[in-house]
């Protein structure tokens, strides 16, 4: 019995710890949640006009007026590249394709009152990896997609005579694991473990918005840590029906909590004639991720292995981004972006289901605008630096992974 609740146990924290990373932020955080930020290095603090306000800054809505909405997708395609330490041939991970979704529904001003209410949906954390069935490192991972799926009310006010916005909201996070493992039980036969949970948890967010002149505009926006509390773990193994070890390994639940990070986004706009440039400093407190500690239900078994604790040990990291935008003609802007992520990650966690590491990138795009409708597109490349790791945690060797990000959006009353 103790041994079956040690294998179970030890699954089923690995599954719930070494959560996938997006192929945006560092660590596994999504940025891209509109095609005018996604083009514009994923800027949007200090943007009194991005469309998507519930994510970036919901005190912008007090610069607005009247119903607003903007619904979109970003189309995420990553590719992660393994070689060897001993120099044996490079091995890539399965093609996948993300398509995260985005909202944001806005009335500003209600009835010239300075008050703006707005909701948004975006899925701020999450993506996944997928290794080939025969390689390396399938002990340690074969596949991973974590979800969280974030609906944010927010409420903004405009201070009278004066130009500043202020907002405060709540985070709604719903978020689901999944996980593929193999087991190794003797010589070349393998048994195949499958986790999956679903968590929920309640966050805060605030913003800030100032145009101290009419050309520069000042925003801050804050986004709350959220613990995901996953009740409802299970795992189920597949393979050993036939083999003596049949008796070891049996499904089992358990439980446990993930800490998501603060995010703080400090950024600064500047309008010159038709072109608008725009700097974000971003700081997340990704140590909040430092442990997860595993609770697994024993069935009455005083004997049995009851909690495990895994350490990440995880560190605070920042991302500096530029934007640009240029209007071409009233109803034409085209934009540009550069971003720099610095990774979270340190090498004595580091591992094959996030072989993460700083990020460089690169992006894109132009906009629509017609009779109030407002069509957007984005192209983003991200470029994540090779990581080599030594550790107990992955196969040892170099790793490297590169996304490649289209995002469309669509809004009305622009």
């Amino acid at each position: 019995m103790k041994s079956s609740k040690c294998f179970s146990a030890a699954l089923l924290a690995a599954g719930l710890i070494a959560v996938p990373g997006t192929a945006l932020g560092a660590g596994f955080q999504n940025t891209g949640h509109s095609a005018t930020a996604t083009a514009m290095g994923y800027t949007g603090a200090a943007n009194p006009n991005e469309p998507n306000a519930s994510y970036y800054n919901p005190a912008s809505m007090g610069f607005r007026d009247g119903f607003r909405i903007y619904l979109g997708d970003t189309i995420i395609l990553p590719s992660t590249t393994y070689t060897p330490a001993d120099g044996g041939a490079e091995i890539s991970t399965e093609a996948q394709t993300f398509p995260p979704p985005n909202a944001h529904i806005a009335y500003n001003n209600i009835a010239d009152t300075g008050l703006s209410f707005g909701t948004g949906l975006t899925f701020s954390y999450g993506l996944g990896i997928a290794w080939p069935d025969e390689w390396i490192g399938r002990t340690n991972i074969k596949s991973q997609d974590l979800q969280t799926a974030n609906i944010n009310p927010n409420l903004a006010y405009k201070i009278p005579g004066v130009d500043l916005s202020v907002s405060a909201g709540a985070q709604l996070v719903f978020g689901s694991v999944e996980m593929r493992q193999s087991i190794l039980l003797r010589d070349d036969q393998f048994a195949e473990a499958h986790l999956a949970g679903e968590g929920f948890g309640v966050g805060a967010a605030a913003g800030l918005m100032y145009k101290p002149t009419e050309e520069l505009t000042i925003g801050f926006n804050y986004r709350s840590r959220v613990s995901l509390n996953f009740d409802d773990g299970k795992i189920h193994f597949e393979g050993e029906e036939n083999t003596p070890l049949n008796s070891t390994f049996r499904d089992n639940p358990g439980t446990a909590e993930m800490n998501l990070p603060d995010l703080f986004a400090l950024g600064v706009g500047y309008q010159l004639d038709k072109l608008f440039l725009t700097f974000d400093f971003n700081y997340t407190t990704w140590s909040t991720y430092d442990e997860l500690v595993l609770e697994i239900d024993t069935g009455g078994d005083e004997q049995a292995l009851d909690a495990l604790t895994i350490e990440n040990n995880w560190e605070d990291a920042m991302a500096f981004r530029l934007g640009a935008q240029y209007e071409v003609t009233d109803n034409l802007p085209v934009r540009l972006g550069f971003a720099y992520d610095m990774t979270p990650i340190p090498d004595e966690t580091v591992n094959a289901s996030l072989p993460g590491n700083d990020r460089l990138v690169g992006s894109l795009g132009l906009g629509y605008t017609w009779n109030g409708v407002r069509t957007d597109v984005a192209y983003s490349i991200v470029q994540a630096l090779e990581r080599e790791i030594e550790n107990e945690r992955a196969p040892n060797g170099t790793y490297s992974t590169t996304a490649n990000l289209f995002a469309i959006n669509v809004g009305y009353g622009f």
